[in-house]
């Protein structure tokens, strides 16, 4: 079979066509180079405090002979007196209790901060009863840093138009033919088409996309935090 013969008007309009084609299909633009994002976390501080039970204090002395020095101590003022009537009334039992129950070992449990971004849970253990805490917290500033990655992804539709020339094989007619298709294109990358040509013909078709390679949709990569 013998090739059509082609006037110099035809070739320089194929040509022409064939080079829009190939620069718009393989023709890509760079993909942008993006720059380490660093996100600095300030400073936080707080303070959490409480008063259990509040007793009046006084200040006494003890005196060790032995070196022979004398310790000034805050004590329960309450606690004191009722333990110096006892001694003088000669109670042993309720002097025994008072001093028994200044050195109970107690334990307290108590969650002081639960927000969004800490949670601080105190256990304290005592002799005698827990009279205030007061618990001050920081959190120290953070810097967090991330290489963002370019994500490529079709949308989730696309309109597609073009065209093509009609070669013409048949001997008896040697004209060149044009044809113009439209199509629709889903995420997936599949697309139904339809088109018209010259010689009055009608196209309908579909095409599937076979996935060659995986697309990297995480737009992060992961880095180890500085904690």
């Amino acid at each position: 079979m013998k090739l059509p013969k082609l006037s110099i008007k035809d070739i320089l309009l194929v040509a022409l066509i064939g080079f829009i084609i190939f620069t718009q299909f393989f023709g890509s633009s760079d993909d942008p180079d993006p720059k380490t994002v660093t996100i600095v976390i300030p400073e936080v501080s707080g303070t959490v405090e409480e008063t259990v039970k509040d007793v009046p204090k006084t200040t006494v002395e003890i005196y060790d002979p032995i070196p022979k020095t004398v310790t000034k101590i805050i004590v329960d003022k309450e606690y004191k007196e009722k333990y110096e009537r006892a001694i003088k009334e000669n109670d042993s039992l309720t002097a025994i209790n008072l001093f028994l129950q200044s050195i109970e070992i107690n334990e307290y449990n108590k969650v002081l901060v639960d927000n969004d971004t800490i949670k601080l849970v105190a256990y304290v253990k005592t002799r005698g009863i827990l009279l205030k805490y007061k618990v001050d917290y920081t959190i120290k500033e953070n810097t967090i840093t991330y290489d963002p990655v370019v994500v490529k992804e079709r949308p989730k539709f696309t309109l597609l138009v073009g065209g093509g020339l009609i070669a013409p094989t048949n001997q008896l007619d040697l004209t060149m033919g044009f044809k113009a298709d439209i199509g629709f294109q889903n995420q997936k990358g599949n697309i139904i088409e339809a088109g018209y040509d010259t010689q009055q013909n009608i196209y309908l078709g579909y095409k599937h996309a076979i996935k060659l390679g995986k697309i990297n949709l995480n737009p992060f990569k992961k880095k180890k935090q500085p904690f």
